[in-house]
């Protein structure tokens, strides 16, 4: 991303920050709730293609195991999505053919993984104007279609270096467009009526909206999906967040996501700290991670729940 572009993104992580822990306000407010859905859309395919041009670039904080995990960790998210479509619909062929490659993802031991994830994606997009209502969207698709296309280009595919970066150059303005429209033209226009009801919100929501001269992602993203012990995505789970206690610093306040339909938390707008997430999900066991972070950017980590009467 260019440094302008960067400077954009971090006005677009306070903004999205400031109204998810702020809904009790516009809760009840649908143009809102909309709106911030597609612009929630719009920074997830940023980051999504951000990663790209790292790993073309040869980013050294990057390893494989990173690429190869967020590659995987899609791959789960849509196959999981995907079974529920088959079964919904009575597709077993389709079941068949996507368990089999979810299966074969456990077994590979990295060498032509991105084959078996693009015969996943292959075999879902025939399908996907319906499989909305299970969760598989077309934009869940094609994030996943990028990181594929991101794995390819880490191994140096050469074929693909520069048709990648260039497609991943044209979408982050196409996205960066998008979401800067969607807030001059929707939510600025929506969070304006709460100027004299919500004057401390509304207030707040205006100096998220300026554009600092940064030049660096001054912000921490922490993201991941929750699964059971047999790798099924596990939406509706409660995930909480809380810097551990620091004396010099004081007591921060406790944060709360559920998980959406494809099992995925985030967390956005933080900075750097050791903090603490805990997953509770109904039948199944708490688990608690500590996670230090010293650096801004994106930071993913996935849990696998036990069920409540486990022996594990």
């Amino acid at each position: 991303m260019t440094r302008e572009q960067i400077n954009e993104l971090n006005m677009y992580d306070a903004v999205e920050q400031l109204l998810h822990t702020n809904t009790a306000i516009w809760n009840n407010d649908p143009g809102i709730s909309a709106a911030l859905a597609t612009f929630t859309s719009h920074i997830n395919i940023i980051n999504v293609h951000d990663l790209i041009q790292k790993i073309y670039n040869y980013d050294s904080t990057l390893t494989k195991e990173n690429v190869i995990a967020k590659m995987v960790m899609a791959a789960i998210a849509v196959t999981n999505l995907g079974k529920t479509y088959a079964i919904v619909t009575g597709n077993f062929v389709l079941f068949s053919i996507i368990n089999k490659a979810k299966t074969r993802i456990a077994r590979a031991n990295g060498d032509g993984i991105d084959t078996i994830c693009q015969d996943i994606h292959n075999s879902l997009s025939p399908y996907i104007n319906d499989t909305a209502t299970c969760g598989l969207t077309a934009k869940c698709l094609a994030n996943f279609q990028n990181l594929i296309k991101a794995y390819s280009a880490y191994l140096g595919k050469t074929i693909l270096q520069k048709q990648v970066v260039t497609e991943s150059t044209l979408e982050l303005e196409r996205h960066f467009t998008a979401a800067t429209n969607l807030l001059s033209t929707k939510l600025d226009t929506l969070v304006l009526q709460y100027k004299n009801s919500h004057s401390a919100f509304y207030d707040r929501y205006t100096l998220a909206r300026v554009v600092n001269n940064i030049g660096h992602r001054h912000s921490v993203v922490l993201t991941g999906f929750v699964y059971d012990s047999h790798n099924h995505a596990l939406p509706g789970a409660i995930v909480s967040l809380a810097p551990i206690p620091n004396p010099a610093q004081g007591t921060w306040n406790l944060y709360h996501k559920i998980t959406n339909a494809a099992a995925e938390y985030k967390f956005t707008g933080l900075l750097p700290d050791t903090f603490t997430i805990t997953v509770n999900a109904s039948g199944f066991m708490p688990q608690v991670k500590n996670i230090m972070v010293n650096t801004h950017g994106i930071v993913s980590t996935d849990f696998k729940l036990l069920p409540a009467n486990s022996t594990r």
